[in-house]
């Protein structure tokens, strides 16, 4: 029996950033506006080459307007679908038949691989001998993350020690030895993304290792014997 409601029509779509592009690994707010978006209606993400991924999450905020959380995905643009509990549906891009299987055009959603991100690094100081077991924290760590720290006197780049990947948002590793003074520390994924600090950036304090020098107090001799 066919709906007496007229079908769902995505006329745009937005994302919190303004680039219509989301993370691999899903969560980015997807807000569709149009019009004839019922109550219940489903979101789906995908192509008819990879298949069609329901939403993490769908909010119908009205007639006009629906959020979508994407689900996670491989690289690449896709469409949105939006059906509706009468199953009367419609895709985002419209211009563009859905069993296309060549490259979709910009105005299309895009998943992309996030650079790595560092917001902190615990603790932020360290003897010049190395063996400190850092946290450095952040977003979009990839297994197989490899972390350097900078000489501050030749620039090389030093590999750290015991480099874990304890989740996406947290590194935990030993710092190599090196000189005395701020030195830079260098994220990078598998894939070759990095996450790259200047220690001149004042917005980069908080991710940056200080190297310093053992202080060691004189002695002091308080008596001696025998005093002949």
């Amino acid at each position: 029996e066919r709906s007496s409601q007229a079908p769902p029509d995505i006329s745009n779509i937005a994302t919190e950033d303004g680039t219509r592009q989301g993370k691999t690994s899903g969560g980015s707010l997807v807000t569709l506006t149009g019009d004839g978006f019922q109550s219940g209606a489903q979101v789906f993400f995908g192509t008819a080459l990879r298949g069609y991924t329901s939403a993490l999450a769908v909010t119908v905020e009205s007639m006009n307007s629906v959020v979508a959380v994407a689900p996670p995905m491989a690289e690449g643009r896709v469409f949105i679908k939006i059906e509706n509990s009468d199953s009367q549906f419609d895709f985002y891009p419209s211009n563009v038949d859905p069993e296309t299987v060549g490259e979709l055009p910009s105005t299309a959603f895009e998943y992309v691989t996030a650079s790595p991100s560092v917001n902190a690094i615990l603790p932020q100081s360290g003897p010049i001998s190395g063996g400190t077991t850092i946290f450095i924290v952040g977003e979009d760590f990839q297994q197989g993350a490899q972390v350097h720290f900078q000489n501050s006197d030749t620039s090389v780049w030093v590999s750290a020690g015991q480099v874990s990947i304890n989740s996406s948002n947290n590194i935990s590793c030993t710092t190599p030895s090196n000189v005395a003074g701020q030195s830079r520390v260098r994220v990078t994924n598998p894939n070759g993304d990095t996450h790259l600090c200047s220690v001149s950036d004042s917005e980069c304090e908080d991710v940056t290792f200080e190297f310093v020098e053992p202080q060691f107090e004189p002695p002091v001799i308080e008596e001696i014997e025998p005093r002949q």
